[in-house]
């Protein structure tokens, strides 16, 4: 029987610990251009998406975080699973609209799953785009459609928008963690040293 060195068994063991370091892709969501709205009462607004596969989300996208900038992921059942206050000051990324980034804690999302993210709109004083075009998603998610409620903190599940506001409304956004490609090659090298 032929037995691996030492060294090799923890070369394996390091390799391996390599490829559950995420990274981050860009926002799941875009869109290139909108109608911008100011909302006349506090308002929640977001989306419905549905998961087409299980992922994992590690941070939380907000746009024109003025104001409160509170983003929450919700389940189909209006609990939180994840919540972020975003900021101007948060990262930005996406293209062709920028979106503020905060990292939470990942989540991992179910496969063929319903889920709301919405975000914070204070009266008079932020903006959300609405009736958006050339909305595209990640292929790991499907938009469902367009959700608000009057007040903060609400989960606008029970108020969906449809026709002529769809699709709407794109404040909150997020990022889905992906393995890094330098942790893929290291894990195939170290399997290749194991042979």
């Amino acid at each position: 029987m032929r037995h691996l060195p030492r060294a090799g068994l923890a070369l394996a063991a390091l390799l391996a610990i390599g490829t559950t370091i995420p990274a981050q892709a860009a926002p799941v969501l875009e869109f290139t251009s909108g109608i911008v709205t100011v909302f006349n009462v506090d308002a929640s607004a977001g989306w419905e998406f549905t998961t087409n596969q299980a992922i994992t989300i590690d941070a939380l996208d907000a746009y024109n975080p003025t104001g409160t900038g509170s983003v929450r992921l919700y389940n189909a059942g209006g609990t939180v699973l994840a919540s972020a206050t975003v900021t101007t000051s948060d990262p930005t990324e996406g293209t062709p609209i920028l979106f503020h980034s905060q990292a939470i804690a990942p989540v991992t999302l179910a496969a063929n799953t319903i889920y709301f993210i919405a975000q914070d709109f204070a009266a008079s004083s932020t903006t959300v785009f609405g009736h958006a075009t050339a909305v595209t998603t990640l292929s790991e998610i499907t938009y469902d459609g367009g959700v608000a409620a009057p007040g903060l903190g609400q989960n606008p599940f029970t108020d969906e928008t449809s026709g002529s506001n769809e699709p709407a409304f794109f404040g909150p956004n997020f990022d889905i963690a992906v393995p890094e490609p330098a942790s893929i090659a290291l894990l195939v090298a170290g399997l290749g040293g194991l042979g």
